[in-house]
């Protein structure tokens, strides 16, 4: 897996997979804005966003950060350009499989 700072970093190719993350902001701040994990499928991504959200419950629960509004979701490139991923029944990631909160955080 590769991860990218921005979307201008990637060379995408058509149905190329990418879960984007964006982390905590504290006291109104966003932190250093989102970032983007290359998965090669969608079951590939949903391990990706468990980790992450994993990592955003350790941190609230352990008051790293005491702000949560940390969020994931799985953007494919498609027609030239990036959109959110949908399933072929029409459910975004997080209707897909139901362990993920709707904005793909961990509440």
């Amino acid at each position: 897996m590769k991860t990218y700072h921005s979307l201008d970093q990637i060379k995408p190719v058509p149905g190329m997979l990418v879960v984007r993350h964006t982390p905590f902001k504290d006291e109104g701040i966003e932190a250093d804005g989102t970032f983007y994990v290359y998965v090669r499928s969608p079951e590939q991504a949903l391990e990706v966003i468990e980790i992450l959200q994993e990592y955003d419950r350790f941190q609230y629960n352990h008051q790293v950060k005491l702000e949560h509004t940390a969020g994931s979701g799985l953007l494919i490139f498609w027609e030239m350009k990036w959109n959110e991923w949908y399933s072929d029944s029409g459910h975004d990631i997080s209707e897909w499989y139901p362990g993920i909160e709707k904005d793909g955080s961990a509440y």
